[in-house]
Formats: C-alpha cells, sequence, structure tokens
C-alpha cells in the first residue's frame, strides 16, 4: 500500500497546479472620459495584432475586446482560434438582468445561456498573425416602433479597409434607454485561455503554459474623433488559474498597449500600473485636433476620403504621424515630439519642415 502512495503522490502533484480553463491570463481595463456626451459613444473601435500564430494542440486562444452599455450590461467581441473550429470572430451581447433583451437578427447568431444569457454572433474568419484588424461595434438604427435599436460588429482589416460584418444584434428598450443607450467609456482588452478537459490540457501549468501575445491600439471611439484616457494592467483577473508570474503588459506608445503570456514571459511592470502615464495624452489630443483641422481646410493634401477606413495617427521612435500618402498621392503629417517641430511627409519619402508645432496647434484652434 506504502509503495502505491509512492507512486500516485507524483501524479496527484503534476495535476495539482494545471490551468483551470477558461482563464483570462492577465486584462487592461480602458477609461475614455474627453469628450463623453450624455447619450454615451455609438461606436468603438479596438485594433488587434496577434504576434504569432497560436499552439492549438491542446487549447484555444481568444484576444477579446469587453465593453458596457449605459443600461448596465455589456457585450465583448475578438478573434478566436481552437483545433476544433480553426479561426473566427465573434460578437456578442448579454441580456439585461432576468429579462430576454438581446436577440439575433443574423442568421448566425443565436442565442446563448452560460456565462450569462444573451446573443452571440460566430463567424469564420481567417485572420492572420502580425496583421492589424480593427474590431467594430457600432450603433446600426432603432426599431421603427422605437421599441428597440440594433447594433452591429465587423472585423476590419485595416491595411485594407475589408470589412466583414460579424452580426448584428437587437436590444430591447431597457433600463429607461433607448435600447441599450449608448456605449459607456470603461472597455477591457483581454486575452483567454480555453479548451477541452484532457489529460494533455490538464498538464499544462503556469510554468509551461503557450506564448500568447497581442498588440492592443485604442479603443477609438465615434469614429476615431475620441480617443482613450487611460489603461491600467490587471494580472489576477479572477477567472480561471491566476499565473502573475508569467504575464506582462506593457505601453511603447501612446494610446497602445501589448500583452504577452507564456512560460518565458515575466512581469517586469507591476500590476495596477496606468501604462500611459507617462505620456502627455493632452498633448497628442492636440496633435490629433491640428490633424483633423489639416484635413478640414487642406483636403487635397490630406484627405481622409481615399481610403476605405479612416487613419489613426501612430506613434515610431519620438514622432506622432498620421499618413494620408496612397498611390502616388497624398501626404504625411509627422509631428516630432522631441524638438516639437512639425513636418510634412512626401510620397517620395522627403520631409518638409513646416515650423514651431505649438504655433501650428495654436493657429488651428487646437490649443489656446
Amino acid at each position: 500500500m506504502k509503495k502505491w502512495i509512492v507512486v500516485m503522490l507524483p501524479l496527484i502533484g503534476s495535476y495539482a497546479n494545471a490551468l483551470q480553463l477558461p482563464m483570462h491570463t492577465q486584462s487592461l481595463s480602458y477609461q475614455t472620459n474627453s469628450g463623453a456626451a450624455p447619450e454615451g459613444f455609438y461606436n468603438h473601435d479596438m485594433h488587434i495584432n496577434w504576434h504569432k500564430e497560436p499552439d492549438v494542440s491542446n487549447m484555444g486562444f481568444y484576444a477579446q475586446f469587453y465593453f458596457t452599455f449605459q443600461a448596465g450590461t455589456g457585450g465583448y467581441t475578438g478573434l478566436q482560434q481552437d483545433r476544433v473550429d480553426g479561426k473566427k470572430a465573434i460578437f456578442s451581447i448579454w441580456d439585461v438582468g432576468n429579462q430576454k433583451t438581446a436577440l439575433p437578427v443574423a442568421s448566425n447568431c443565436k442565442r446563448f445561456g452560460h456565462e450569462g444569457t444573451g446573443t452571440s454572433c460566430i463567424l469564420p474568419f481567417q485572420w492572420k498573425a502580425g496583421h492589424e484588424y480593427k474590431m467594430r461595434v457600432w450603433r446600426i438604427s432603432g426599431n421603427t416602433n422605437g421599441s428597440s435599436e440594433k447594433w452591429g460588429g465587423w472585423a476590419i482589416d485595416y491595411a485594407t479597409g475589408e470589412e466583414t460584418l460579424i452580426g448584428v444584434i437587437e436590444v430591447n428598450n431597457s433600463s429607461g434607454y433607448s435600447g441599450y443607450g449608448g456605449l459607456t467609456g470603461s472597455t477591457i482588452s483581454t486575452v483567454e485561455f480555453y479548451g477541452a478537459n484532457t489529460a494533455a490540457t490538464n498538464a499544462i501549468t503556469c510554468s509551461t503554459m503557450p506564448y500568447f501575445g497581442v498588440t492592443w491600439n485604442g479603443p477609438f471611439s465615434n469614429n476615431a474623433s475620441r480617443t482613450p484616457d487611460s489603461v491600467v494592467n490587471k494580472y489576477i483577473t479572477s477567472i480561471g488559474t491566476p499565473c502573475q508570474n508569467n504575464v506582462n503588459s506593457v505601453a511603447n506608445a501612446p494610446f497602445t498597449a501589448t500583452t504577452e503570456t507564456g512560460a518565458n514571459i515575466h512581469a517586469v511592470v507591476p500590476e495596477n500600473t496606468n501604462l500611459w502615464k507617462k505620456y502627455n495624452l493632452q498633448s497628442y489630443r492636440e496633435v490629433d485636433c491640428l490633424y483633423n483641422w489639416a484635413e478640414q481646410f487642406m483636403p487635397a493634401a490630406f484627405n481622409q476620403a481615399q481610403f476605405k477606413q479612416r487613419r489613426i495617427s501612430r506613434s515610431l521612435f519620438g514622432y506622432y504621424y498620421r499618413d494620408y500618402r496612397n498611390d502616388g498621392a497624398g501626404h504625411a503629417l509627422i509631428s516630432d515630439t522631441v524638438s516639437n517641430r512639425l513636418f510634412m511627409g512626401k510620397v517620395g519619402g522627403e520631409m518638409e519642415d513646416l515650423g514651431d508645432l505649438k504655433s501650428w496647434k495654436q493657429q488651428s484652434g487646437c490649443r489656446s
């Protein structure tokens, strides 16, 4: 009998630290308060870029963006992959309370009853690692009799502008709002492992779990006219096994954050850090205001209309730029945040110094 106990102890120990799935390895909590109106937002866009193709032999991977409504409930959208259903895009909205308030409109949208109730739309979608996708949530319209509203979810290839409608969900008037009201400024991005109860899956621990890296850009609201104010990282999410020593999140540019999870990843940035605190976000908003002004008064050079999707500003090596160059036409606006100079980037790659950035902000009315 003692011999059997000795043999079994290592086996028990090998599963003692097995991952409890589904598991949110870490999350980023965003607040968008600047420019918020009483009616809320009609749109959120979160840009997602997977760093590499996941190993789905033992579990599924999900990069998820969670949003909330004024009516007090929420929804989520994102990109998934597992070995059973392959790659897909998801858009879901929960019911309000115990009422059946989120209803499917598109044929690929179905009611769900696990982890709450609501409607979920799932669509096969062959996303690619290293490619940027804009996950869009947008209020479409109200019902003709005023009893509900419709919301759509899209996966958009940012490079080509190609749009893929994931689904449409109708939400009944709830909590005194038309539909669910507008979107609030509180959103979350998270990475999730999920999978079947198999021996191989159960043998995975924090120290052996696979790599999962995602770069998040946003969320941008009301067709990218509003930018977020803060993002705070969380390594203990209360969903699944906490592996707080094998995760890390970092921001290398304003309005962008990177999350990484895996056996060889180590927490460098402490939990509950405002990752954008080191940036003067108001200064970047003033630059965005300047770029919007240039689009309005100099559309021949800075033309958003030539693109299927609105161009957003980017950061690279101390430059904050918006690129309007396309098919041999247009220019880029480039702000040097170190020297505080404004440049115009030409099609051939040349840069023309337009002068003092602060003066341009004042001239455009973007800074008093």
